[in-house]
């Protein structure tokens, strides 16, 4: 089987996450595709970070959308030369590779965050989208607004452990019609009893480092995998 490979917020075993240093890493040991993660700041631009906290890479006490643009831009990542980058200079730099962008709508207790980011997102790319970007989320309303703005959106629902019962119910009924694709937690998709290989070009399992695993996607008819390190697993 071919392997997609898809480099979870870049390269981050190599570079720092979410940066233009890893997702350059990762698009040129040829990773199929990057995962990035974006948020909507103070000011009301687009920018790419994954955690509620910037405390953990930047140091700062606080979330994106306490600041504005050119106070993240000023904040360096892991103290190193890399920063916060916006999502213009992530286009102007990756327009026309294969991208999963999530949207992050809700924080690790189920809080709806960034508000306004589906319609920031929506104008971004109203008149410069293409099939080959696809926005993704843990909220399933976060993707259902993203394609009420337009049908051509290619969307996907994240599902991690903690929302395991949302994966069951599909399989036990279907995928939603207007789903393009399902990111179920990797434990999830090893532990599925049923056979899934109807769904398997859907499917897109996060994140997966070793590659016996694969062997596992190979039974279950699944082409497409989440990884942190695209490099390693590439080869």
């Amino acid at each position: 089987m071919n392997f997609k490979t898809i480099g979870h917020r870049g390269n981050p075993s190599e570079k720092p996450e979410n940066t233009m240093a890893s997702f350059l890493s990762a698009y040129e040991c040829g990773a199929d595709a990057i995962e990035t993660d974006i948020q909507i700041t103070k000011d009301g631009k687009i920018v790419i970070f994954h955690d509620d906290s910037m405390e953990r890479l930047t140091g700062k006490k606080c979330s994106v959308h306490d600041l504005n643009l050119r106070e993240i831009k000023e904040l360096r990542i892991l103290d190193t030369d890399q920063h916060v980058p916006d999502l213009e200079e992530f286009m102007d730099q990756f327009r026309g590779k294969e991208m999963f962008i999530e949207l992050k709508a809700r924080n690790e207790r189920g809080d709806r965050i960034n508000p306004g980011l589906e319609r920031a997102l929506h104008e971004f790319f109203k008149n410069d989208y293409s099939p080959e970007i696809h926005f993704i989320s843990f909220d399933i309303e976060a993707i259902r607004t993203m394609k009420s703005y337009d049908k051509n959106y290619s969307v996907g629902l994240d599902i991690a452990k903690e929302t395991q019962f949302i994966w069951e119910s599909m399989m036990n009924d279907h995928i939603p019609d207007f789903m393009d694709y399902v990111i179920p937690e990797f434990s999830i998709v090893s532990e599925e009893k049923k056979d899934i290989k109807e769904y398997g070009e859907k499917i897109i399992p996060w994140v997966l480092n070793d590659p016996k695993d694969l062997f596992i996607l190979e039974k279950k008819g699944i082409n497409k995998f989440m990884t942190d390190r695209p490099c390693f697993m590439k080869n």
